[in-house]
C-alpha cells in the first residue's frame, strides 16, 4: 500500500486528485480506480485550510526486474496562474511493499491537483492501480489473531462508522489468491461470521468499511487465522449418575455417598472421560454447552445410570476392593481418599447400621474385599502402626504422618497434586455449611485421577485446632511442614497444586460463615487473616491454592473436564497504537498523557475453579455483557479443573472480554515467599520455577498482566521482589498494597506497575462510582484498577453510566488491560517498542528426529516502534529447540526490510530436528538489532512442545511441512 500525503496550505481551499500514466515501452493497464472524498467527481474537492489530505495507492506491477518509477507531482492554482510545487518519486518493483511520499504544496496554493506519474522503460505489466483518499482510517482486525478453535470464525474489528463493509479471506498475506469475498455487506455492527474452514487451513482474512459518505476506506492490514479445532471426547458411551436425591439424607449418610461416587469418578477418568455426575445447577448447563456441535460431547452418547449398584457394576474394572475408615478419627476420611486414589480402591465408613454404604456394600450386597483398614488404628498413644514412629499424641496427625510415610515419602502418591478438603468433621455441625456442596467431596474426583494426597490441618501455631483440641500445641503445624517438605522433596521443587481452602465454617479462624445462631469462634485468628498464613506457608513449598473458598466451594466433574483438549497459546485483540490513542483523546498532540481519570474494572473473585465453573455462566451469558469492556480476572491454570468455561470463552469471547490474571498469576501463591529466606520451608529461590510455570499458562489464554497480586501476610512486596513478573506479565502488573500517592504508579524495567485502588466496590453500582471518585478526587491523571467480586455486568453498566453522569468532571475513561497500561507506560516515561504476538506457524506438534522442514511463521508488531532492519544486524526471529525453557543455540532467520508498527511478518525458513527422541521445547523470540531478544524486555517468547519420534514403519515420506 503506498500512501501519498499532500499536505495543503493555509491559503488552499479545495483539492481535486487527477490520475495520469507516462512511460515508455509497453504499458498494459487492465484496471484503475480513482476516488476522492467528495462524491462530486466534476468539481474541485473543497477541504478546510491546513487540514493534511491524504492519498494512498496500491499497485502490483509485473516488471521483469524493470523497477517502476511512481511520480507524485501537485499543482496548485493561485489568482496570478499556475505554480508547480516540488516533485517526488519512489521505485516500485515486483515486490509489494509499504512506502509513503509526501509533496508540499506552495505558500500561494489556493486549489491543489496531485497526479500521479508512472514513468518505465522496457515492458511494464501493470495490472492494479488504485488512487484513493484516506477520508476514514482502515479498520483494525481485533480478532481472531491467529488460531482459533471455531470452523466458522467471528471477525471482529474496530473502525469508524460505517454503513457497510467487504471482506476478503485469501492464503497469502498479499491477497494475490482470494478464495472468497463477501462483496458489499449493509453491516453496522463490527463482527461477522467467515465461511467454514477446514482442520489445519491456514487463511489471511482483510476488510474495508463504507462510511456514511459513500467513501471506502483503505484495506485494513491482514490478521492470520490459523484454524485447529480441538478434539472431541472419543469415549463413545459416557455415564451419568445423579446425585442430587443425596440433598435429602442425613449429613453422614450424605457424606459417605457423595465419597464414594467422587472417588470411583476420579478412578473411572483416569485414563478417558468415562463418568459424569449431577449434583450442581452449573452441571446441566456446562453438560448442554458441551453437546453443542463442535464441542467436547457434540458425538457421544450419554448413559443416564439409574442406582448405585448399577454404578459400581458399569465401573467395576477400576477398583479393587475397600479402604474402611474410621467415623471416630474424621481425618481418616480424608487419608481414606488418599489410599484408594494410589490402591484404586473405594472409600466407605465403618458404619455398622442400618442403611450404610458398609451394610449395603461390604457385609451385604457385592460384599466387597476390605483391602485397607484404617478403623482404631490410630489412638493418638503409642507408636503409629506401620511406620515405627512414636505417636504425636493426636490420632488426627497420627493418621496423616501414616499416610505421608506410607505413601508421600515414599513416591507413590503424585505430590505435585495436593487437595485441602474437610474431612468429616463437618457431619457434626452440616448446618455450619449452608449446603452439603461445601463439604468438597465432590471436589475429590480431580486428585484421585492424579493419585494425589489429601490433607486438612490448621496452620497455626500458637493456638490448638478445634477439631482437635487435645493436641500438644504446634502438632498439626509441625505435620503440616513434614507433608510440605515431602511434596518438594519428591516434585524436585517444581510448582505444587494445592486444590482446596480453609474451612472457614467449620476450622481454624474466627469467622462464623452460617452458625445458626451460634456465636463461639472457632480460633483466634481471622479467615482473611488464616487465609493468608496458610498460602504464606504453602509459597514457601512452591505451593499455590486454586482456592474453592466456602460458601461456593462446590465443584463437580473436575476429574471429566481435565481430558478437555486446552490451548497451547492463545492472543487477544492486539493493543493500541499511538494513533489510537491520540485519536480516543488519551494522548495529546503533544505526546502527553491527557489530565483524565482512566480506570479499570478487575471483575473477581475468580481464583478457583469452583468459583469459576459455578458463577460464572450468569454473568457470560447476561444481556448487559457486551455494552462495554469486561476485564476479566481469571487464573489460567484453572483450565486444568473448569475447561468448559475457559472452552466457552475461546469460542464466544469478544474483544470487550479481555482477560488478566487473577490473584497472584497462574495460582494464588505470595511472590515473596519465593525469595530466600524462605520460612518456614529453608528452600532455595523459587523465582525461575515461577516464572516458567507463569509463562506457559500466561501464553495459553494470552495473558499479559496481572490484574492482582496479594502479598498478605509476607515481607512487604518490593520493586526489586515485583521484577519477576516482568517476564511473563510484562505489559502490566497490579500490587495488592493500596494506592499511595507518590509510590504509584511506577515502572520496573519495561513493565507498568500500580497498586489496587480499592479493595472492593460497594454493592450499590451508584455509591460504587462515588468510592471510584474520591479515589480521584483532586483531579489531574489518575489510574484506578478496583476490584469487585461477583458482580454482573448489569452492576458494570449501571457502575459506569453513574460514573460518568455524577462525577463527569473527572473524565471518567473506562480501559481495558491492554490500553490501561500501554497509556500508563507511556505517562511515566517508559517505551511502548519491543513488542510482539506470535500468531501462527507450520511446525506440527509431532516430528521425525533428523529431518528438515520448511516452516512458515507470522508475528504481529504490537509496539510503537519501527523494526528497520537495516540497523545494526536488524530485527531477527529466534528459534531455539530446548529441553529446557531457556535459550541456548538459537537459529536466526532475518525479518528484513521494515515492519511498521501493527503490521504483520511472514517468515519462511528451515527448521531442523535433531536426531534424538523424546519431548522439546520449541521457543521463539524476537531479537533486536543490538541482539538483545524482547523477551528479555517484557514480551513473552514464544513456548511450544514438540514431540521427535522415530520414523513410522511403512511409511516412507511423510509431509515436511
Amino acid at each position: 500500500m503506498y500512501e501519498f500525503n499532500v499536505v495543503t496550505s493555509q491559503n488552499t481551499a479545495s483539492v481535486n486528485p487527477a490520475f495520469r500514466v507516462a512511460g515508455t515501452g509497453s504499458i498494459d493497464i487492465s484496471r484503475i480506480e480513482l476516488t476522492y472524498r467528495d462524491s462530486s467527481a466534476a468539481q474541485l474537492v473543497r477541504i478546510s485550510p491546513s487540514k493534511p489530505l491524504d492519498f494512498a495507492i496500491s499497485a502490483r506491477a509485473a516488471t521483469n526486474g524493470t523497477p517502476l518509477i511512481l511520480t507524485l507531482q501537485e499543482f496548485g492554482r493561485t489568482d496570478g496562474g499556475v505554480l508547480r510545487s516540488t516533485t517526488q518519486s519512489i521505485s516500485l518493483t515486483a515486490d509489494y511493499s509499504d512506502r509513503i511520499l509526501s509533496v508540499t504544496p506552495t505558500s500561494q496554493t489556493r486549489w491543489v491537483n496531485p497526479m500521479i506519474v508512472l514513468e518505465s522503460s522496457g515492458t511494464v505489466d501493470i495490472r492494479s492501480i488504485t488512487l484513493t483518499p484516506k477520508g476514514a482510517p482502515a479498520p483494525v482486525i481485533l480478532l481472531p489473531q491467529g488460531w482459533t478453535p471455531n470452523a466458522e470464525p467471528v471477525l471482529y474489528w474496530r473502525s469508524n462508522a460505517h454503513q457497510a463493509v467487504r471482506i476478503q479471506l485469501a492464503t497469502d498475506p498479499q491477497f494475490q489468491n482470494i478464495t472468497w469475498d463477501s462483496n458489499e455487506v449493509v453491516l453496522g455492527g463490527n463482527h461477522y461470521r467467515l465461511p467454514p474452514m477446514a482442520s489445519g487451513d491456514i487463511l489471511f482474512a482483510r476488510l474495508r468499511s463504507l462510511d456514511f459518505e459513500g467513501n471506502w476506506s483503505l484495506w485494513s492490514d491482514p490478521t492470520v487465522i490459523q484454524y485447529q479445532p480441538f478434539a472431541q471426547c472419543e469415549t463413545s458411551s459416557v455415564g451419568l449418575y445423579d446425585l442430587y436425591p443425596v440433598r435429602s439424607m442425613p449429613a453422614m449418610e450424605a457424606h459417605e455417598h457423595l465419597h464414594l461416587v467422587s472417588v470411583l469418578q476420579g478412578l473411572a477418568n483416569r485414563e478417558a472421560p468415562n463418568l459424569l455426575v449431577r449434583w450442581m445447577q452449573a452441571d446441566d448447563y456446562w453438560r448442554g454447552k458441551l453437546q453443542q456441535p463442535g464441542r467436547f460431547l457434540e458425538t457421544a452418547e450419554i448413559a443416564s445410570i439409574p442406582s448405585l449398584e448399577a454404578l459400581l457394576e458399569r465401573y467395576a474394572g477400576v477398583y479393587q476392593g475397600v479402604v474402611l475408615w474410621d467415623p471416630s478419627v474424621p481425618a481418616t476420611s480424608n487419608v481414606a481418599s488418599t489410599v484408594a486414589g494410589v490402591d484404586n480402591l473405594l472409600p466407605i465408613p465403618y458404619r455398622d447400621t442400618t442403611g450404610s454404604l458398609y451394610r449395603r456394600l461390604v457385609a451385604a450386597g457385592p460384599r466387597l474385599p476390605v483391602r485397607v483398614n484404617l478403623v482404631g488404628k490410630f489412638t493418638g498413644s503409642g507408636m503409629i502402626p506401620d511406620i515405627n514412629e512414636s505417636s504425636s499424641g493426636s490420632a488426627k496427625n497420627d493418621a496423616y504422618r501414616w499416610a505421608i510415610e506410607r505413601y508421600l515419602e515414599t513416591g507413590l502418591c503424585n505430590p505435585a497434586r495436593l487437595g485441602y478438603t474437610i474431612d468429616s468433621f463437618w457431619t457434626s455441625h452440616p448446618e455450619y455449611g449452608g449446603d452439603y456442596s461445601n463439604s468438597a467431596l465432590t471436589n475429590h474426583d480431580f486428585i484421585i485421577r492424579h493419585k494425589g494426597f489429601f490433607w486438612d490441618l490448621s496452620v497455626w501455631g500458637d493456638e490448638k485446632p478445634n477439631d482437635d483440641p487435645g493436641q500438644p500445641l504446634q502438632t498439626d503445624l509441625t505435620t503440616l511442614k513434614r507433608l510440605f517438605a515431602a511434596a518438594a522433596s519428591q516434585s524436585n521443587q517444581q510448582i505444587i497444586h494445592v486444590a482446596g481452602f480453609t474451612p472457614w465454617a467449620w476450622k481454624y479462624c474466627n469467622e462464623l460463615y452460617s452458625h445458626g445462631g451460634t456465636s463461639t469462634p472457632f480460633g483466634k485468628h481471622g479467615g482473611v487473616e488464616t487465609e493468608w498464613e496458610t498460602v504464606r506457608i504453602l509459597s514457601s513449598y512452591n505451593a499455590f491454592i486454586d482456592a474453592d473458598a466456602i460458601g461456593l466451594v462446590g465443584l463437580s466433574n473436575a476429574s471429566f473436564y481435565d481430558h478437555m483438549p486446552r490451548p497451547e497459546r492463545f492472543n487477544f485483540s492486539p493493543p493500541p497504537q499511538l494513533e489510537d490513542m491520540q485519536s480516543s483523546g488519551y494522548i495529546s498532540a503533544a505526546g502527553e498523557a491527557v489530565p483524565r481519570t482512566y480506570w479499570i474494572n478487575y471483575i473477581g473473585d475468580y481464583d478457583s475453579a469452583a468459583w469459576m465453573t459455578t458463577q460464572l455462566p450468569s454473568k457470560w451469558d447476561h444481556f448487559r455483557r457486551n455494552d462495554l469492556i469486561h476485564s476479566w480476572g481469571w487464573g489460567p491454570q484453572l483450565m486444568e479443573r473448569g475447561m468448559p468455561i475457559f472452552d466457552e470463552y475461546l469460542r464466544t469471547s469478544t474483544p470487550r472480554d479481555p482477560v488478566w490474571a487473577s490473584d497472584n498469576g497462574a495460582g494464588y501463591l505470595n511472590p515473596t515467599q519465593l525469595f530466600t529466606p524462605r520460612n518456614p520451608s529453608g528452600l532455595g529461590s523459587g523465582t525461575a520455577t515461577w516464572q516458567n510455570h507463569c509463562r506457559r499458562w500466561f501464553q495459553s489464554l494470552g495473558i499479559r498482566q496481572s490484574g492482582f497480586v496479594i502479598d498478605g501476610g509476607g515481607p512487604n512486596f518490593t520493586h526489586a521482589q515485583q521484577a519477576i513478573y516482568e517476564p511473563f506479565s510484562g505489559d502490566g502488573l497490579v500490587t495488592h498494597t493500596q494506592f499511595r500517592a507518590g509510590e504509584y504508579p511506577h515502572m520496573i524495567g519495561s513493565m507498568p506497575v500500580v497498586g489496587m485502588a480499592d479493595g472492593g466496590l460497594n454493592a450499590s453500582p451508584q455509591n460504587a462510582a462515588s468510592q471510584i471518585a474520591n479515589l480521584a478526587s483532586s483531579g489531574g491523571r489518575h489510574f484506578l484498577p478496583v476490584r469487585s467480586i461477583l458482580k454482573d455486568p448489569g452492576y458494570y453498566y449501571e457502575l459506569n453510566r453513574a460514573l460518568q453522569r455524577n462525577h463527569a468532571s473527572l473524565l471518567p475513561a473506562l480501559l481495558d488491560p491492554n490500553w490501561f497500561f500501554y497509556l500508563m507506560r507511556h505517562f511515566l516515561g517508559g517505551d511502548n517498542s519491543a513488542r510482539a504476538f506470535f500468531l501462527a506457524d507450520t511446525i506440527p506438534s509431532e516430528v521425525i528426529q533428523g529431518r528438515t522442514y520448511q516452516a512458515r511463521a507470522w508475528l504481529r508488531n504490537i509496539g510503537w516502534d519501527s523494526w528497520d532492519s537495516s540497523e545494526g544486524m536488524g530485527y531477527r526471529l529466534a528459534v531455539n529447540l530446548s529441553e529446557s525453557i531457556n535459550f541456548t543455540d538459537s537459529q536466526l532467520i532475518a525479518i528484513g526490510g521494515v515492519l511498521a508498527p501493527g503490521k504483520m511478518a511472514e517468515l519462511q525458513f528451515q527448521f531442523e530436528v535433531p536426531s534424538e527422541e523424546g519431548r522439546k521445547y520449541l521457543l521463539m523470540d524476537v531479537v533486536d538489532p543490538s541482539g538483545n531478544r524482547f523477551g528479555e524486555k517484557g514480551n513473552p517468547f514464544l513456548i511450544r512442545e514438540v514431540d521427535l519420534i522415530g520414523e513410522p514403519v511403512g511409511v516412507s515420506n511423510w509431509p515436511e511441512y
